[in-house]
């Protein structure tokens, strides 16, 4: 599959990347964005949007541990599953035409990933702030930490 601002991915992402500790806004890709349209003229499939924001599971895989064949570069800080891949590239192109900059912070996170990020926040007293490692909605590589040219991202800011 070809996507525009997206390449194959030869391993999985290094973990520990520090994220800002600004808001952090996860965004279930596949299910809550229509899919970019396969030829001019033909309608995209909607996906529908499940309602507890729980990506689907990848067939064969688990969770933070998907095969690099199952992942799409679309940012330099950013790989996504090959499904989510086309939503997450047409959000980010449909801001930049409206003038706003998107920018992934992180997407998928593999195991070890997630096992860092929850330890770290449990460190520091907010185990909340992620999830229990093997059921992040990082590690179906549909999720991903966005912020905008402010380096955030909220509700009132432009993004």
């Amino acid at each position: 599959m070809q996507v525009a601002g997206a390449t194959a991915v030869d391993g999985a992402c290094a973990p520990g990347r520090r994220r800002p500790f600004a808001l952090l806004v996860l965004v279930a890709l596949v299910g809550a964005l229509v899919l970019v349209p396969l030829a001019p003229g033909r309608a995209a499939a909607l996906t529908p949007i499940e309602p507890d924001n729980r990506p689907t599971a990848v067939p064969g895989a688990s969770n933070g541990q998907l095969s690099a064949s199952l992942l799409l570069q679309i940012a330099p800080t950013c790989v996504a599953h090959a499904a989510a891949a086309p939503s997450l590239a047409a959000m980010i192109a449909a801001a930049a035409a409206s003038g706003v900059t998107i920018k992934p912070s992180e997407c998928y996170r593999d195991l070890a990933g997630q096992k860092y990020w929850r330890t770290h926040y449990c460190n520091l007293g907010q185990c909340q702030l992620a999830a229990v490692p093997g059921t992040s909605n990082h590690g179906w590589g549909k999720a991903a930490d966005l912020a905008d040219q402010s380096g955030g991202l909220s509700f009132t800011s432009a993004g």
